[in-house]
C-alpha cells in the first residue's frame, strides 16, 4: 500500500491515485484506508476516469467514497468520462489543462492554536470569509478534514 511507503510520513506528503474507480480485489476496506490515512496525515489526491458504461452499482459506490475520501484527508478529486476522454480531443485537451492547473497551484501553510487540548479524532470545518465575515462560496480550499489527537502544548520554564 503507498501509505506505508511514506512511514514515517512527513507533513505534505501524498499519494495521487489515477484510476478508473472500478474495485480491483484490494485487500483494504475504504474505512480502514481511512483511518490509515487520516492517522498518518498523508493527502491522497484522485485523477478518476471511470467508464460508467461497465462499472457495477458496487464500483460506482466505491469510485464516489473513493473521491470523497480524498476530500476528508486533504486532497482533491478530478474526474471525467472515460468514453468521452477517448472519443473527443477536446475533451482530452480540457481533461490535461485541468489536471496541469490543478497540480500548479501552491498550498498555503495555516497554523492553529487550540484553546484546549483535543483527546480524540475529531472533525471541523475551515472557512474563508470575505470582507464581511461571510463564508466565500467561490474560494476554493483543501484540507484535512478531521484533527488528531493532541496533548496540552509543554511550555518551557
Amino acid at each position: 500500500m503507498s501509505v506505508a511507503l511514506l512511514e514515517p510520513a512527513h507533513p505534505g506528503d501524498a499519494i495521487y491515485a489515477i484510476t478508473d474507480g472500478a474495485e480491483n480485489s484490494s485487500r483494504q476496506s475504504v474505512e480502514a484506508l481511512r483511518r490509515r490515512l487520516i492517522a498518518s496525515g498523508v493527502y491522497l489526491s484522485v485523477i478518476l476516469v471511470p467508464d460508467f458504461a461497465l462499472l457495477s452499482t458496487e464500483e460506482r459506490i466505491f469510485s464516489q467514497e473513493f473521491g470523497r475520501l480524498s476530500v476528508e484527508t486533504g486532497g482533491w478529486t478530478i474526474m471525467a468520462n472515460a468514453a468521452r476522454l477517448a472519443s473527443r480531443e477536446s475533451e482530452r485537451s480540457r481533461f490535461a489543462h485541468t489536471i496541469r492547473r490543478t497540480l500548479a497551484v501552491r498550498g498555503v501553510q495555516l497554523a492553529i492554536d487550540l484553546p484546549e487540548p483535543i483527546p480524540k479524532w475529531r472533525e471541523w470545518k475551515l472557512e474563508i470569509l470575505t470582507d464581511q465575515g461571510k463564508p466565500d462560496k467561490k474560494a476554493q480550499i483543501a484540507y484535512p478534514r478531521f484533527l488528531q489527537p493532541c496533548a496540552e502544548p509543554q511550555h518551557s520554564p
